[in-house]
């Protein structure tokens, strides 16, 4: 059984086991998580020396990819370390999603990794402290916060260490091991760390080892492939590498031990191979995936064949999810277009697709490709964006103001995805970048904010609108329809200040000899198209009047004291019909009558308009401070607005 604490730490999460140790997340009160990691009871052999000998190496490292040594102690007997956590994910499980989806790492993020990876190294060598066992199990990457971590310094070596490593019969994993390594395990060479970073650099941009054997070959079969073949180039195998890089790789992969560079030259090296890429103004890879795997498919009235990973499929399968299909587009709007059925399902299918042909043209304009993980982040944050809506949304929310909007909704958004019970939320927490499209749901969330991201998708030009503005049109009737050219004009590029590393999707309307007039058309069809629909549909009187019948019946439930309140978290798993329904049958007759009146399309007459803004005072400031008067005045909230009506009506 796990322990809940560790003197004064209490235990948050098990991490993880290895051959002679648990490892847990844990606290102090008022401090930041740390990690612990507790001798197991019956270690592998030589357990109790390892666990000395990573004691010791942490004391003596100092460095911001090494986890930091924070204490020590003893738990039932049992010696524990307390070090910083290492956030992330590792190499490993990285490793496994690109196989599975048929991806390889961007040659950027490739090049960062093996910075900090070989900066920690030649630390540790300053120090003549050896690793011995670097392997994608052992280094923890967290793209969100630009940070790698070396750890599980149990095999390491060095002068001075309180156990002799020279007893281990074994050292490190055979694949990341040169053939001297394989040969004679205890002895040890600097440069054996070197090696097997070229190891994992060719797996995470080939998903390959640059050596294979069969399932029943041994390490010696192993060393003697090793002496006879070379591995293939990288650049041979992945176009998207580098002549620099794979050469840089196949110089680590040297078999001989004195041929290979040490840690600090090849330090140097990738240094130089970052800055060469720099000076030449290669555009900066977003990171690139080969391909990503779309077995399933889903037929799309506005956009064809919407094809979809197995972790979409599975995504849109959830409770959360598909309750997005009993809620319309449009709320009201079939009672004055037919047509206008269509649901916030099929919307946000279709906005996953817009932000994947997006990246798409940006791919292809700026022939860099994006990293795997970033497409399928942005394809994940498309389809559930609007996953916080509910029924008649836009009307209980932001025109009657029952309600905080979908996506400022915090009680709604802990409920339908950051809950533990939440099966959105358990679904996207089960890959790395679920985990990013989660925090973006999270306002106490410490993972850093992609703001191209939500621009993708959510900003006035976005794959939100794009969507929304063709398949309203067709549902509606009408000829409302995006100059598709507007894709050729996006870019995704980082910003000058205030943080440089920050990017932004922005619309590009300068070409090579100067302003673009189409571009500027292109830009411009977005909001004149979707201020047509504004004019036409979304403010129709009828869809207005219909939606205000739904609202005043809504207040009667909500105000009935006598009857158990309409929770918001009951609400928000209705549908439109059975929200009605549920009105109608609630047992107060004004609301039944104004859902019924709803439901036989027997609606109210306007009888009286007013004008909020004067023409010359349309533009957002006059509209922020009407708005607030509106807001301290009351006239927002549902409950100042009835007493108003029975005043009007007397």
């Amino acid at each position: 059984m796990d322990p809940s604490s560790f003197g004064n730490y209490s235990v948050i999460r098990h991490i993880g086991s290895g051959a002679f140790a648990h490892t847990y997340e844990a606290q102090k009160p008022n401090e930041d998580p740390c990690a612990i990691k507790w001798l197991k009871e019956n270690p592998a052999e030589h357990g109790h020396e390892r666990f000395r000998n990573e004691t010791w190496a942490l004391r003596q490292l100092a460095h911001p990819n090494i986890p930091k040594f924070l204490g020590e102690g003893s738990h039932l007997g049992r010696p524990y370390i307390v070090m910083s956590l290492a956030r992330g994910v590792s190499l490993r499980e990285i490793s496994n999603a690109q196989l599975r989806d048929k991806g390889s790492m961007s040659q950027q993020r490739l090049v960062g990794i093996l910075e900090e990876v070989l900066s920690a190294l030649e630390h540790m060598h300053s120090q003549t402290i050896f690793h011995r066992d670097v392997k994608h199990d052992n280094i923890v990457s967290n793209p969100s916060e630009s940070q790698v971590m070396l750890i599980d310094l149990g095999m390491c070596t060095g002068v001075g260490q309180p156990v002799d490593a020279a007893t281990f019969w074994n050292a490190g994993a055979s694949r990341f091991s040169p053939p001297s390594k394989l040969r004679y395990p205890s002895k040890n060479h600097p440069n054996h760390d070197s090696f097997a970073v070229g190891v994992l650099a060719y797996l995470l941009l080939t998903n390959d080892y640059p050596w294979s054997v069969g399932l029943n070959e041994d390490r010696g079969s192993l060393e003697d492939h090793m002496q006879v073949h070379r591995p293939t180039p990288i650049h041979q195998i992945n176009r998207f590498v580098s002549r620099d890089v794979s050469d840089f790789v196949a110089s680590l992969l040297s078999i001989d031990d004195d041929a290979r560079p040490s840690a600090s030259q090849a330090l140097r090296q990738i240094q130089e191979i970052r800055k060469k890429a720099s000076d030449d103004l290669v555009p900066p890879a977003i990171a690139h995936g080969l391909a990503i795997k779309h077995p399933r498919v889903m037929r799309d009235p506005v956009h064809g064949d919407i094809v979809m990973t197995d972790f979409e499929w599975g995504l849109i399968g959830t409770v959360e999810f598909q309750r997005l299909r009993w809620i319309r587009q449009l709320g009201t709007t079939h009672l004055v277009y037919p047509g206008a059925e269509h649901s916030r399902f099929n919307h946000v299918v279709g906005t996953m697709f817009v932000a994947s042909e997006i990246l798409r043209r940006i791919e292809e304009r700026s022939g860099v490709p994006f990293e795997l993980e970033e497409k399928l982040m942005a394809r994940t944050f498309a389809l559930v964006h609007d996953i916080a809506h509910v029924a008649f949304g836009h009307t209980l929310e932001d025109e009657l103001g029952f309600f905080k909007r979908h996506d400022k909704n915090e009680g709604r958004l802990h409920r339908l995805v950051l809950d533990d019970r939440s099966q959105v939320g358990t679904w996207l927490r089960s890959t790395n970048y679920g985990h990013l499209v989660l925090a973006h749901f999270d306002s106490a969330s410490t993972v850093a904010k992609h703001s191209w991201l939500q621009e993708l998708v959510e900003s006035p030009s976005g794959a939100d609108v794009i969507d929304y503005v063709g398949r309203d049109s067709l549902y509606c009737g009408l000829d409302h329809k995006i100059d598709t050219a507007i894709f050729r004009r996006f870019a995704i590029a980082a910003s000058d200040v205030p943080d440089p590393e920050q990017r932004h999707l922005r619309a590009q309307l300068y070409g090579r000899k100067g302003f673009r007039l189409d571009a500027e058309f292109a830009l411009e069809s977005i909001l004149l198209e979707r201020l047509g629909l504004f004019m036409k549909v979304y403010t129709h009187p009828v869809k207005v009047v219909a939606g205000c019948m739904i609202g005043k019946a809504l207040w009667e439930v909500l105000s009935d004291h006598k009857k158990p309140r309409l929770e918001e978290s009951r609400l928000e798993r209705m549908g439109d019909d059975e929200l009605l329904y549920f009105l109608r049958d609630s047992g107060r007759p004004v609301a039944a009558s104004l859902v019924s009146g709803v439901l036989q399309r027997n609606l109210f007459k306007p009888a009286f308009r007013a004008r909020a803004l004067e023409p010359d005072q349309c533009d957002i400031k006059h509209y922020e401070i009407r708005q607030s008067r509106f807001r301290e005045q009351g006239l927002l909230e549902p409950g100042t607005r009835s007493a108003i009506e029975v005043k009007i009506a007397r």
